[in-house]
């Protein structure tokens, strides 16, 4: 079954019977105690939807867990001016489907992000460093992973390709400012390609966009480490200095401990990368948040205050 009705199209009084993911899923109590009823939160590559069920899902809601897709019939509401559907039947749907039907995709070409991230690693002098990324992006086993790889799980490039496009921006953001400021321009870019590299691990991109057991167990900027280390070791006479560097650009790119970074920058490639990392996530997630709800302002419980429209 092709997905026919997307959640954007919704509209109140629609009969609705078609694919989605299941983001969340509970079991809630009916007013008064008469019972239960099943809520969830599907979704699509165009939004989510609050659903009910009132009636009839003892027997499989045991088996809906987020992250898997299910054939539902219902209808469309309103409740307090917002869509909502109620469904009077539902399946797990087990025949293949197209993931990029159920996950937002960033509306850039990825396989032109991916050779703009070859074509800057080709301008690299650093020999190593050269010889080190391209083993990594062209790599069979890590490639399909980077390409569609979230950058974030909800703020900003969460999207499949969001990790390129976060990448090639903030390539770009890096060659206006050394324009300015003299740095090692090798290991900034090296650093920009590496430091969220983990993420092709941390988070789940085949179903939902959820930490993996890996994610959650280690993170990111671990198991990008751990990469850098099996990497370099594949690669006779890597430089010491050079391998430290980028390991500290990899661990301190949040900037702060308690932002999950092991340690402050302590080179100026480093304090760079922290603040273009910070620049490029906090302008899209305001963009993402306004382009979310469709109006001039908009409240982010996530940063805990309004963000504007300009």
């Amino acid at each position: 079954m092709t997905k026919n009705i997307f959640i954007e199209n919704l509209k109140a009084g629609m009969q609705v019977e078609s694919i989605f993911l299941v983001a969340e899923k509970e079991l809630r109590q009916k007013k008064g105690g008469t019972g239960e009823y099943l809520y969830m939160i599907l979704k699509d590559k165009t939004g989510s939807v609050t659903t009910f069920m009132w009636d009839n899902f003892e027997k499989i809601h045991k088996s809906i867990e987020p992250g898997i897709l299910i054939k539902a019939r219902g209808n469309v509401q309103v409740y307090q001016n917002k869509l909502q559907l109620v469904l009077q039947n539902m399946e797990i749907y087990s025949e293949e489907a197209e993931i990029s039907d159920f996950l937002p995709s960033t509306k850039e070409n990825i396989e032109l992000l991916y050779k703009k991230v070859m074509e800057a690693i080709d301008t690299l002098k650093s020999k190593e460093l050269k010889i080190l990324l391209k083993n990594i992006f062209t790599n069979p086993e890590y490639k399909p992973l980077i390409l569609k790889a979230p950058a974030a799980k909800t703020y900003h490039h969460a999207c499949i390709g969001g990790l390129l496009e976060h990448i090639v921006s903030l390539i770009g953001l890096c060659e206006n400012v050394l324009k300015h400021y003299y740095l090692e321009r090798d290991i900034l870019i090296s650093g920009i390609l590496l430091h969220d590299i983990g993420k092709i691990w941390e988070f789940n991109s085949s179903g939902f966009f959820d930490y993996t057991k890996q994610g959650k167990m280690l993170g990111h900027i671990i198991m990008g480490v751990q990469l850098l280390e099996k990497e370099t070791n594949k690669i006779d006479g890597f430089p010491k200095d050079l391998k430290e560097h980028l390991t500290h650009l990899i661990i301190s790119h949040h900037g702060e401990l308690e932002f999950g970074s092991p340690k402050r920058p302590k080179t100026k490639e480093a304090l760079l990368l922290h603040f273009l990392d910070l620049i490029d996530s906090q302008l899209k997630g305001f963009d993402e948040i306004i382009e979310a709800n469709d109006s001039d302002s908009a409240y982010s419980s996530q940063l805990g205050r309004y963000i504007f429209k300009t």
